[in-house]
């Protein structure tokens, strides 16, 4: 898959682009924080915009009060961050700036993408924001390839 082929579904449109797991478990969110630290140097984590360590206990997440101050993973890409903000247990999303994705980043953003699927043994899906079915791209564990799926919207 070359950029050339997903360009299309980068295009900037004051939208971003979201990429998710779904049907996820404290495990599948165990697995990903395990795999980020070991592969993906300088990641960040911060509540109310400040650097913190890691979480141990990645469960306590997700039993927060909604009015308590926000956790986030921050995931260099090139010139770009990827985003997570915790919001369910039953998903992990990050979100992506389709303004600031260029081709040289592409072939990371697939490695990151494999990275994620095969964590979870789980789809790993590029979306519209807040559009699930708006798929770009996706990673299938059954075959271990990224896939260009389309552009989102004719």
């Amino acid at each position: 898959m070359d950029w050339e082929l997903v360009s299309t579904g980068f295009e900037p449109d004051g939208a971003l682009r979201d990429i998710n797991i779904r049907n996820t478990t404290i495990a599948d969110w165990q697995a990903v924080i395990n795999v980020l630290t070991t592969h993906v140097p300088g990641l960040e984590y911060r509540m109310a915009g400040e650097a913190v360590d890691p979480p141990t206990d990645i469960s306590r997440l997700f039993r927060r009060q909604t009015s308590d101050v926000g956790f986030e993973l921050h995931v260099p890409m090139g010139m770009t961050t990827l985003n997570c903000h915790f919001f369910t247990e039953d998903e992990v999303e990050f979100d992506l700036d389709p303004r600031e994705m260029k081709p040289e980043f592409f072939a990371t953003l697939v490695d990151f993408f494999r990275l994620l699927g095969e964590a979870t043994t789980k789809p790993v899906l590029l979306t519209m924001e807040n559009m699930p079915e708006a798929v770009i791209m996706r990673f299938e564990p059954a075959t271990g390839m990224v896939e260009y799926v389309g552009p989102a919207f004719d």
